[in-house]
Order: structure tokens, then C-alpha cells, then sequence
């Protein structure tokens, strides 16, 4: 899934169908509409469900790493060695590593 879609979904299912909900819920009660508990449950559980599948889909996602970070565990020396461009983690704003021990640099 990518970001794109996982923030539309995530959107979805914590502002869009509650507000939708609500708003049947109080429009229907006020119009006297007939099965206001139904249309609301199903709302109420679908979003439930759309959001027991983001947590799943957030849980699951490890981002591709920008690099490696080595660590020399006697001296605490550090450096990183990037496989993505520099210009892309700039613009990025953030940068994912993944952590190696090098005791021989």
C-alpha cells in the first residue's frame, strides 16, 4: 500500500465516516427516517473494520532504509553509508537506517 493510499484510508476512517455517521444519525432522528439504528451500525462497524485494517497495514510497515548505519561497539565511532541519493533524503526530510555493528572500522 502506499502513502498515498494509506493516508487517504487513514483520513477516511478517523474524520470521513464518523462525521458521516453522525450526520445520518442526527439527520435521520430529526426526519424521523426509518432505521436510523441499522444505517448506523453498519456505518459504525465498517469503519471499525477500515480501521482494524489501517492498524494491521501501520503494524506491518517497515520503511526501505536510506542506508546503514555502522557502529564500532569498542570505540562508539559512527558513520553512515547511504544507498539512497542525498538530494532525495533532502527532500524527504527524513531518513530511515538500518543499524550494523563494524567493530573493525
Amino acid at each position: 500500500m502506499t502513502d498515498k493510499v494509506y493516508n487517504i484510508l487513514k483520513y477516511c476512517a478517523l474524520i470521513a465516516i464518523p462525521a458521516i455517521g453522525t450526520f445520518y444519525t442526527t439527520i435521520a432522528s430529526l426526519w424521523g427516517w426509518s432505521y436510523i439504528t441499522e444505517v448506523s451500525g453498519t456505518i459504525l462497524a465498517f469503519d471499525t473494520l477500515l480501521g482494524a485494517f489501517i492498524g494491521i497495514s501501520s503494524a506491518r510497515y517497515q520503511p526501505s532504509p536510506d542506508g546503514v548505519l555502522h557502529v564500532n561497539p569498542n570505540t562508539k565511532e559512527t558513520y553512515a553509508a547511504l544507498t539512497t541519493p542525498t538530494e532525495d533524503v533532502l527532500n524527504n526530510g527524513t531518513m530511515t537506517l538500518r543499524v550494523q555493528e563494524s567493530p573493525d572500522m
